[in-house]
């Protein structure tokens, strides 16, 4: 599996200017990782020659992992060409393999642009990139860092101080051509938007703002495949490597993505690496293409996508953007909406669907009716996002989740009707244990301090859907077919049920006699069994299969 270099030349010359090459094709960069958990870097040919060995990437945090599959994607749509048969050829794809002669083919025909140090044309940069100042980035600015200046990247300590090797920096790059976050860059000499020297913000790259949705295989070959969209396929689609690079400058005869390929390698910042010796040891980051995330359904597969009153109003015409993760809430809370089963007021008001499936989604189901994927098939949907600080200049949080289920939960309207349900249950039965914590809060007299209630029901929720967590990610991966639906129905209530009442009781107990003497509050006497009882007729209308003696009285 070991990736060999074979012709890295190390000429050290002026910064960004050295006779050195180091060839994404032949060099070790991409991080895999094999089946018993090791890692290990290959090249360009080598992952996609290898994809069957190894179980997927392995990049220092998920966005660069993200970053990376979405470059091996456009690769791969600039090389298949469904011909009129999306699912046909996906189809032969997924029996036959990866095309592997095409690909390495397609790759050699590109050889130039692949040469992260290529004095012309170097790969996702801008050769001779500067500032009138001759002041750089720091290398710290391609490396994600959190607000208060702790790295991700922890295992290198004062990025702007060190020297990275051309694979990592590869990496950084094509991460930070995704996922840069907003705020003032290097004015690069050239470009017309500069003012006094600096490059105002013109927002994130491009996946930066989506909330990314991976289709995750067995192999490395099987996500690339689950992944590659091909309904979403352009013959005019767009990737920088087949055409010239217009500068420091604004591309401005392409202003629009022509389709996955283009808004997988949008070149949202200009770049140039600084080498010599051994590696990277400075950058100089500029703005590059601005792309805002607005109605790119067409374009963009991996992101679900929600409709957006105060977008709409603004641009005067529907508007539809990404359906961005929260850091805060595991990807099964929100599955509904990533499912495009919800509704919302502003929406129905305007009679357009509130939440609208990924492409990729759509293309899954499509493959499962048609029956390219067989319906047990153990999909695994895969999250990745950044959440950013104010004004979106800093990196608040790396968003990473992962839901194993088969992919009829996807594909047949039931399986997800009964899926989202048990969410929408698990979320009725936590906010009667919030008002039961808001109530005993009462009834204990800490109503006295303002905003205690609201602290009380916010801090129990945030445990209640702790535990919930692990018993519905297992009992979703085990909702197979629609004969198992009622049952499983029943044993997801009854397991609320049981977390929820043991969550209960411990408040109870919790609050002690102070609850259990109670006070009026607002008119009304409040004590500890009056709140359970307020809890238990909620709990019961939450989850009514939970209460096998009300289900059989209805149906009798």
């Amino acid at each position: 599996m070991t990736g060999t270099p074979t012709h890295t030349v190390d000429k050290e010359g002026a910064a960004g200017g050295s006779a050195a090459t180091f060839s994404l094709l032949t060099e070790p960069w991409i991080p895999v990782r094999g089946a018993t958990g090791e890692v290990d870097e290959v090249n360009l040919f080598e992952v996609f020659e290898q994809a069957d060995t190894v179980v997927g990437l392995a990049g220092e945090i998920p966005t660069q992992e993200a970053a990376i599959l979405r470059l091996l994607e456009s690769v791969l749509l600039r090389v298949v060409d469904p011909k009129d048969d999306p699912i046909g050829t996906w189809a032969r794809l997924w029996q036959e393999g990866l095309p592997l002669g095409e690909i390495r083919a397609y790759l050699e025909r590109h050889a130039d642009r692949f040469d992260l140090l290529h004095p012309q044309l170097p790969f996702f940069q801008v050769a001779g990139l500067h500032t009138a100042s001759g002041k750089t980035s720091g290398l710290g600015k391609i490396i994600a860092e959190l607000p208060d200046g702790n790295q991700f990247f922890t295992t290198r300590a004062a990025a702007e101080d060190t020297q990275l090797s051309y694979a990592e920096a590869a990496r950084w790059l094509v991460h930070v051509q995704a996922f840069d976050y907003s705020g003032i860059k290097s004015g690069a000499v050239g470009d017309d938007r500069v003012k006094g020297g600096k490059g105002y913000p013109i927002g994130t790259g491009f996946a930066g703002t989506l909330g990314l949705l991976i289709a995750e295989g067995r192999t490395l070959r099987e996500t690339l495949l689950l992944n590659l969209v091909l309904r979403f396929w352009r013959k005019d689609d767009r990737v920088p490597w087949e055409h010239p690079h217009t500068g420091p400058q604004v591309d401005l005869g392409h202003g629009q993505p022509h389709g996955p390929a283009d808004c997988a390698t949008w070149q949202s910042r200009r770049v140039l690496l600084l080498h010599g010796g051994q590696g990277v040891h400075d950058v100089v980051l500029a703005n590059g293409d601005p792309l805002g995330p607005q109605n790119r359904r067409a374009v963009e597969p991996s992101t679900s996508w929600r409709y957006s009153e105060p977008q709409t109003k603004k641009f005067g015409h529907t508007v539809y953007m990404p359906l961005e993760h929260q850091a805060s809430r595991s990807v099964w809370r929100g599955l509904g909406a990533t499912l495009g089963e919800r509704s919302t007021p502003a929406a129905s008001k305007a009679g357009v669907p509130a939440f609208e499936a990924a492409g990729l989604l759509q293309w899954l189901a499509a493959l499962r009716e048609d029956e390219v994927l067989e319906p047990g098939y153990p999909l695994v949907l895969r999250i990745v996002g950044m959440e950013y600080g104010p004004q979106s200049s800093s990196v608040a949080a790396v968003i990473d989740d992962r839901l194993s289920m088969p992919v009829t939960v996807i594909s047949d309207p039931h399986m997800r009707a009964v899926a989202t349900e048990a969410v929408d249950v698990a979320d009725e039965a936590v906010r009667a244990l919030g008002r039961l914590a808001a109530n005993l809060a009462d009834a204990g007299g800490r109503h006295l301090l303002p905003g205690m209630e609201d602290g009380a029901r916010a801090r129990v929720s945030e445990t209640a859907w702790s535990l919930l967590d692990s018993p519905f990610r297992r009992w979703v991966a085990d909702l197979r077919t629609r004969d198992d639906a009622p049952a499983m129905r029943s044993t997801w209530q009854a397991q609320v049920r049981r977390i929820v009442t043991r969550a209960a009781a411990d408040l109870v107990q919790a609050t002690g006699s102070p609850a259990l003497t109670g006070r009026v509050v607002n008119g009304r006497y409040l004590n500890s069994p009056i709140a359970e009882n307020y809890f238990s007729a909620a709990l019961r209308k939450a989850l009514p299969y939970a209460y096998p003696e009300s289900t059989t009285k209805e149906q009798a």
